[in-house]
């Protein structure tokens, strides 16, 4: 019998434990989702614009320098 309510009481843990993460989860992936959804408006200051400048150089397997 005290088997019985052990397990009773740990199943009921375990189920607050999970439904707690799930909401959190959840919360987040929202809180994600609206900060992309707009445009990235919640930029940190003095974050970039998202362009990122730089020079590159094309590389051709097939010249030989002649």
């Amino acid at each position: 019998m005290l088997g019985f309510f052990a397990f009773v009481a740990l199943s009921g843990i375990v189920l607050v434990s999970a439904a707690i993460i799930g909401i959190r989860v959840w919360w987040l992936k929202r809180k994600i989702e609206r900060g992309m959804g707009d445009g990235g408006a919640q930029r940190t200051p003095g974050a970039p614009g998202g362009v990122i400048e730089g020079e590159f150089k094309v590389v051709d397997k097939d010249h030989d320098g002649a």
